[in-house]
C-alpha cells in the first residue's frame, strides 16, 4: 500500500504519495444558496503537461 502526506497549504483537501501520485480527499461542501451539502468522494487527480513539459495537476481551496 502506497503511503500518502497532506500537501502543505492544502490540509484536508489534497495528499501526495511516495511515488507522486496526488489524491483528492473525500469531503463535503456546501451547496449554492446555502441549501444543504455536496458530497465529494475521494479521487486520484489527473496530471496534465504544460507546453515546457512538465506535469501539473490542478488544484483549488474553496
Amino acid at each position: 500500500m502506497e503511503g500518502y502526506r497532506p500537501i502543505p497549504g492544502y490540509e484536508g483537501y489534497y495528499s501526495v504519495s511516495e511515488s507522486g501520485l496526488v489524491k483528492s480527499l473525500a469531503r463535503t461542501k456546501p451547496r449554492p444558496k446555502g441549501v444543504g451539502v455536496i458530497q465529494i468522494p475521494e479521487s486520484i487527480k489527473t496530471a496534465h503537461l504544460d507546453a515546457r513539459g512538465w506535469a501539473h495537476v490542478p488544484a483549488a481551496k474553496p
